[in-house]
């Protein structure tokens, strides 16, 4: 008898091996075959028994598939096979079969494998490479008659088909001619590609599934298995030539409307062959998710997906541009075959998902093959918070502009829009004039008199009453039984919106009621949407019948909402909301993070946009004056120090007036005392000030820059800012100036106030700042004329070269290699990519018509990454196996060393922190290869290990003599974003706290060992097993419950429902109690999460771009603000506070938290440069100043951040100031409103010790503007402010275990 062992990673060939196996017994062969998959070899008795089994049998197949890491009883087998090699005993024949690309499972071949010399084992793996019922059965025999002492010759291989259509009823077609009759013309027709091993594997109960559904709702398929990837071994054609063969007719066209995907990974990812293969088939390409994980685990987990899936099912596919949809299917391993043993894996579809995705799937085909003057389309404004200032609410977009120029694009393109717009802050207007979400102003009644959009109960119990149970009760149990209280009057539910032929202009409805704070649980962080929520978009859906919705923005509610991170199912709420609507998505391109967030949970099709063009800061006002002094007496501080001395004299009362003297430290002794350092501070932070980059407006959907009263300057001075850092291998511009005048960055940097020669014509004796001042104008002057030379067609590289040199030649009197390289590139490349700005909007029509918006990269421009331009585009991030990168762990060490250096300069007599409280948020990780778990890795002494295709592989301890320091305890506080989309950097991080415990090392050297030890000992002490005790003492990652976003702060803030900073950090703690790490996922750990707050010694969050800021979106003081507000409450006393600045990669700076605070608020927020960018956007300009106080209190309350004197400029300026009261009225009373009522409620809670005068002159404006909300709502009512209604303790705190949050 004849034994044969086979292993499979996979599993899917085993099948194929188990009916060959048959059909050899029945010819009369003598063969038994013991068949393992990785899942059965887990376990190590299990993998040792198959080493020991396979070793003593006639011949061994090993299936690799990504290595011999593959096989779980790799080592084994080696051993086992070494033992018998050293006793002499004769080796079984090995055949070891490695996929494509796998040089470790070559190696291992050529090391191990039977039959190299005669050619056996290259045929046997054409024969398995190949795989279908022929070919496998003649590789078994051919290892059959080998072992037996045989020498038949290696059978050629049967070529099976590599691609080809196969239907469950029809059978198999090889050219779309055959199949064609199949088609009925007059229906929708959707492709659905597959994997060939499906189809030669017989795995294809969930192929089958699909088709059921899409032809049960009267569609055609067109389902194909195919190889992606082109292979020469197989001679299979890569994916753009079968999708030419397979899905177009002899006339050349293409005979579907959308296409279904069912691969895993990615096919264009290093395979330029496959680039143009969906952007040449036209159609939107949905991807269908199947799961690794059996559904079992799929269904009782919030996570759904698991960290392979997330890779092999979202980010890779992600690359070539398919949207993430639908779950459709699970790996099942719970059948044996009875031949061989093996668990034999299939793919089995979850019930209702097949119907789901068939839905969607139809939904995109109807789309395309809609006229586009019968297409309704719901276009949806975010509105968060929900007041009446902040509709349109997207991030550095002007919304209503944006869809006032789509509007007349769709109007030139024949859709239904009979209402066109003469100025943005006119749909602003008509949104206001009917139902908002915003409820202080107006009463229920008046309400729905004004909506435009109404259900009664015969309309909207249906749509309830068709909701999975558990979600019935849910909602019901959190709002009332249906309709619930909210938008309803008498028993009817309002919507916001107005409409305009075929599409309807409407708001977000509120994710709750967020106007007051009951007992009611509001603030748990899973609480379901209200009903009128979920009904809104049943409207749109079934009243309304929209045929596309599109989100506005970055970012709405709907992509939070409750439910699973991956792989949705019918109980998650971002499912349940849009259902099978198409959903489209402008998303700003410098945020990945929350755009894949949107990609994977409301399988949207991102269309993403540039960012608001930027600008130097420059100097204003005080600071202005400031800088008059010195360059009047330029130089004078270096002459003598009397010199120096009257020079600070005069500069003392500007320094006073504009509070700098607070944010250096400097008193009036110093004047006499120190007068030369006292001025070298001064030009230090004037430096940092006037040289910062700044956002200029905000951006218009298809314009680079608008609504600027010099367009050509503002374009010019954005282009500087994307040549201020390399990009790549491009020089910076700004850097190859300073080289040309024979200084650099760093000289003139680190000599700010001091003299610097140079070799330009400048003005004798200019510091440093000056220079800098001089070379960014320089840059500017280059850039002009190359950038109108574009303008005007100078499109020949040649040509275009040749006036880079004139340039370089006329303006810096020599030729410079660096200067040319860079004006070169600027018209050449960035160019044509900032023009294609205009394709943003034409995107948005493509995928209106139901057509493929092409993939592209994501990133901040600014951050020497104009590479990922143009927009327009459907973006993607990185590969989570690929994090942290090379240079993202460069960042890390430096962000790391930065930290530690700025703690002990702080803390002389304790200059290693204990804990170190970091807030790490998957967008910034994203944009920068992971440098925050780079940074987290490196305080513990730990460093990835990289494969040679740039995916980490491990971990490894470095070296204590290397480290040169002790082992830092850090505690990560994870955004609910980064547990989703990275949850292998959750287990890689959670891997290093576990390693770095175990270490043999003294507590002084390894501070994470000692609190370790330390909490076992205390929690064996009390009872607990000493392996629970060590597991939970080595929790370190915490976050928000599974399901769940937010960190619980600025609801708080929003509402007024909170009476101290502790009410605010027991609502973080409450909200952030949840442990993550392998084996565990949101256990509630409060003990532990406290005791970590206990040890924090020092917080940072570290921003990586000036596109964003601590003081940008209230998410900021939320999650950082937050976390020092709840280790201030533990502590007793605040722990040192730090962000990291790695926006410039090459000069990464650390400050205080207070000192990047303050440098924002004189760099940006308190700039006239910067709001009257924001004035030239109207309604939605005035919007986002409001914002600014929204943020402001929520980081004063939390983090003690904005000084006294910082909070009497920001109210002259936003609120006091005439000029600026008067715009607010015209445009968006309500925005004044906010800010008055947020200024008044600093003073009031003493967060701002507000000079009386100042409050009393608020409190007159408060009311004034008040009357004209009133006015303007054509409804005053009793009390225009809301009203929080959380009970308090006795003491005076917020009772927060009311609220569910204590």
């Amino acid at each position: 008898m004849t034994t044969l062992c086979f292993f499979s990673a996979t599993g899917g060939e085993l099948t194929l091996v188990s009916q060959a196996i048959s059909r050899m017994r029945a010819d009369g062969l003598d063969v038994t075959l013991f068949g393992r998959t990785k899942e059965q070899l887990i376990d190590p008795e299990l993998s040792r028994a198959f080493a020991r089994s396979a070793a003593r049998s006639d011949a061994v197949v090993l299936s690799l598939h990504g290595g011999t890491g593959s096989c779980p009883a790799w080592s084994d087998l080696v051993e086992a096979w070494q033992d018998r090699r050293d006793s002499g005993l004769s080796l079984p024949w090995i055949h070891i079969q490695p996929t494509s690309g796998d040089d470790d499972g070559l190696l291992a071949a050529q090391k191990w494998a039977s039959g190299l010399a005669d050619g056996t084992w290259k045929g046997l793996i054409g024969l398995l490479g190949m795989s279908g019922p022929d070919n496998v059965e003649a590789a078994l025999r051919v290892l059959a008659d080998r072992v037996t002492g045989g020498n038949v010759p290696v059978p050629e291989v049967v070529r099976a088909p590599t691609e080809g259509i196969w239907h469950p009823r029809h059978g198999l077609f090889t050219s779309l001619a055959d199949y064609q009759h199949h088609l009925n013309p007059d229906r929708p027709t959707i492709g659905i590609t597959f994997p060939r091993s499906y189809w030669l594997e017989h795995d294809t109960a969930h192929i089958r599934a699909l088709v059921e559904a899409v032809e049960e709702l009267g569609a055609n398929t067109v389902p194909f298995f195919c190889l992606r990837l082109p292979d020469s071994r197989r001679g299979n054609m890569g994916m753009a030539q079968t999708l030419e063969t397979l899905l177009h007719d002899e006339k050349g066209n293409r005979i579907i409307d959308t296409l279904v995907d069912v691969h895993g990974m990615s096919m264009t990812a290093g395979v330029p062959a496959n680039a143009n293969a969906y952007p040449n088939l036209g159609v939107s390409v949905l991807h269908a998710l199947t799961s690794y994980a059996p559904r079992a685990v799929w269904e009782a987990t919030a996570q759904g997906m698991g960290s392979m899936d997330i890779a092999t099912q979202a980010a890779q596919p992600e690359l070539d541009g398919a949207l993430i949809t639908k779950f459709l299917a699970t790996r099942e391993t719970d059948e044996v075959d009875e031949l061989t043993g093996a668990i034999v894996p299939r793919m089995i579809p979850v019930p209702g998902r097949p119907e789901a995705m068939a839905e969607l799937a139809l939904s995109w085909a109807r789309l395309a093959r809609t006229p586009a003057n019968q297409r309704k389309v719901a276009i949806v404004f975010h509105h968060h918070p929900p007041r009446n200032d902040r509709i349109g609410c997207a991030t550095g977009l002007d919304t209503f502009e944006s869809v006032r120029q789509l509007l007349i694009r769709m109007a030139d393109e024949g859709y239904d829009v009979p209402e066109q717009f003469d100025h943005a802050d006119d749909i602003a207007q008509v949104l206001l004039s009917c139902l908002t979400c915003d409820q202080r102003w107006l009463t229920p009644e008046q309400m729905h008199d004004r909506a435009e959009a109404h259900a009664d109960l015969e309309t909207s119990r249906p749509w309830y009453r068709a909701l999975p149970e558990s979600v019935r009760e849910c909602m019901d149990r959190n709002w009332g039984p249906h309709p619930g209280t909210l938008f309803v009057h008498d028993d009817e539910f309002s919507f916001a919106g107005h409409l305009d032929g075929n599409v309807l202009l409407t708001i977000q409805p509120p994710r709750g009621n967020f106007e007051a704070v009951t007992d009611s649980v509001i603030h748990d962080p899973v609480l379901p949407p209200p009903h009128h929520y979920l009904a809104h978009y049943r409207w749109i859906r079934d009243v309304f019948k929209a045929d596309a919705v599109i989100h506005v923005g970055t970012h709405g509610s709907l992509e939070w909402l409750p439910g699973k991170g991956l792989g949705l199912s019918e109980e998650c709420y971002p499912e349940l909301a849009l259902d099978r609507l198409v959903n489209i998505y402008p998303y700003i391109i410098n945020n990945p993070g929350e755009g894949t967030q949107a990609k994977r949970r409301s399988a949207a099709a991102l269309v993403d946009h540039l960012t608001p063009p930027m600008r130097q800061a420059g100097l204003y006002d005080s600071t202005a004056e400031i800088d008059r002094i010195l360059r009047e007496h330029a130089g004078a501080e270096s002459q003598s120090p009397q010199r120096a001395r009257l020079v600070a004299e005069q500069v003392w009362d500007a320094v006073v007036e504009a509070g700098l003297d607070t944010d250096l430290g400097l008193a009036p002794e110093d004047v006499d005392t120190d007068p030369v350092q006292l001025l070298d501070k001064v030009h230090h932070h004037l430096l940092e000030l006037q040289d910062r980059e700044i956002s200029d407006g905000l951006h218009v959907l298809g314009q680079l820059v608008a609504d600027q009263d010099d367009p050509a300057a503002a374009e010019v001075e954005y282009v500087a800012q994307l040549t201020r850092q390399s990009n790549g291998h491009v020089p910076s511009l700004r850097e190859a100036v300073l080289d040309a005048w024979g200084t650099s960055l760093d000289e003139v940097s680190a000599k700010a106030g001091e003299p610097v020669t140079v070799t330009a014509d400048l003005p004798d004796g200019l510091t440093g700042r000056g220079i800098m001042e001089a070379a960014h104008q320089q840059c500017v002057d280059l850039l002009a004329p190359v950038i109108a030379c574009h303008h005007g067609g100078c499109f020949d590289a040649d040509k275009a070269r040749d006036l880079a040199v004139q340039m370089s030649l006329e303006q810096l009197g020599t030729e410079r290699g660096d200067v040319v390289e860079t004006l070169t590139w600027v018209i050449t490349d960035l160019m044509p990519r900032l023009d294609a700005t205009r394709d943003e909007i034409e995107s948005i029509m493509t995928a209106l018509d139901g057509g493929f918006v092409s993939p592209g990269q994501s990133g901040a421009p600014s951050r020497g990454n104009a590479h990922i331009l143009p927009t327009g585009r459907n973006f993607f991030s990185l590969d989570p196996e690929a994090m942290p990168t090379p240079t993202g762990w460069l960042e890390g060490v430096e962000l790391a060393d930065q930290l530690l250096a700025g703690y002990a300069e702080a803390h002389p007599d304790q200059p290693w922190p204990r804990t170190v409280g970091v807030v790490v948020w998957g967008t910034a990780n994203m944009r920068s290869g992971g440098a925050d778990i780079a940074e987290i890795l490196y305080l513990m002494g730990v460093r990835p290990i990289w494969e040679s295709s740039g995916l980490v592989s491990g971990l490894q301890i470095i070296d204590p003599v290397e480290l040169g320091r002790p082992r830092i305890d850090v505690s990560p506080r994870i955004s609910g974003l980064f547990r989703d989309a990275l949850p292998n950097l959750v287990e890689m991080v959670d891997r290093a706290v576990r390693m770095v415990a175990a270490l043999p090392e003294a507590d002084d050297d390894n501070m994470l060992r000692a609190h370790v030890e330390a909490d076992v000992a205390d929690m064996t002490a009390r009872g607990i097993d000493v392996e629970q005790a060590r597991r939970k003492a080595t929790l370190r990652i915490f976050g928000c419950p599974p399901g769940g976003y937010g960190a619980g702060v600025e609801e708080l803030i929003e509402t007024k429902a909170w009476q101290d900073k502790a009410d605010l950090g027991r609502a973080y703690i409450a909200a952030s109690s949840h442990a993550y790490g392998e084996g565990v996922f949101g256990d509630v750990e409060t003990e532990r999460f406290t005791a970590a707050l206990s040890r924090m010694d020092v917080t940072v969050k570290n921003e990586d771009t000036r596109e964003y800021d601590m003081l940008s979106c209230t998410d900021f003081y939320n999650y950082y603000g937050g976390l020092i507000a709840a280790a201030t409450t533990v502590r007793g006393e605040a722990p040192s506070s730090f962000v990291g600045d790695s926006s410039d990669p090459s000069r990464i700076a650390t400050r205080t938290t207070t000192e990047e605070a303050r440098l924002i608020l004189r760099s940006r927020i308190l700039n006239p440069s910067w709001i009257s960018g924001l004035q030239r956007h109207g309604y939605k300009g005035a919007g986002d100043l409001s914002k600014v106080l929204d943020i402001l209190i929520g980081w004063d309350a939390t983090a003690d951040v904005v000084d006294d004197g910082l909070w009497e400029k920001v109210a002259r300026r936003y609120a006091l100031d005439p000029a600026m009261q008067e715009w607010f009225r015209e445009v968006n009373p309500h925005a004044l409103h906010n800010i008055v009522d947020k200024l008044l409620d600093a003073a009031q809670r003493k967060v701002w010790e507000a000079d009386p005068i100042t409050v009393e002159e608020l409190q007159d404006t408060y009311a004034d503007i008040e009357g004209t909300i009133e006015e303007v709502s054509d409804d005053p009512h009793q009390s225009a402010a809301p009203t929080p209604t959380a009970s308090v303790t006795a003491d005076g705190g917020l009772d927060l275990a009311g609220l569910g949050l204590a």
